[in-house]
């Protein structure tokens, strides 16, 4: 959480120069997207995480309450009950979950092997980290 806060502040100081010149806009908006990722991916390597690897950024809660939602995630098709409506839990209401843990990235899950999940993840971090940290520039 703090490496994205500090990279988000990294880019608004650091890109403000550049972002004040119209004909570099789109340029700015690249490289504040792209040098957080290959920061977290360089963090992330020195850890052995890495994509295709034997470790993954799956332990703690990700392991034990993600992993299974986003399984769920990618049943989407046939025998698939429903994105708000599973009998897999105990109520079978499933609009809390969704609520608290989908966001639009992983739809991703939706086209990607169980096998490949871990790796799927990795990527879809990854892309929730720049995206953050590009979009503070806005502000």
């Amino acid at each position: 959480m703090y490496l994205i806060i500090s990279l988000g502040n990294f880019a608004r100081c650091f890109f403000m120069e550049l972002k004040m010149k119209k004909s570099n806009h789109i340029f700015v908006y690249c490289l504040s997207f792209f040098i957080p990722m290959l920061i977290v991916m360089i963090a992330y390597g020195t850890l052995g995480i890495y994509f295709g690897g034997n470790n993954t950024l799956l332990i703690f809660d990700l392991k034990e309450q993600l992993l299974p939602i986003y399984a769920y995630l990618n049943k989407f098709g046939p025998g698939f009950d429903s994105l708000f409506y599973s009998m897999s839990g105990a109520t079978g209401n499933f609009y809390g979950t969704v609520a608290y843990y989908y966001s639009l990235f992983d739809i991703a899950y939706c086209f990607v092997d169980l096998k490949h999940l871990p790796d799927a993840i990795y990527c879809v971090t990854l892309i929730k980290i720049s995206y953050v940290v590009c979009s503070c520039l806005c502000f």
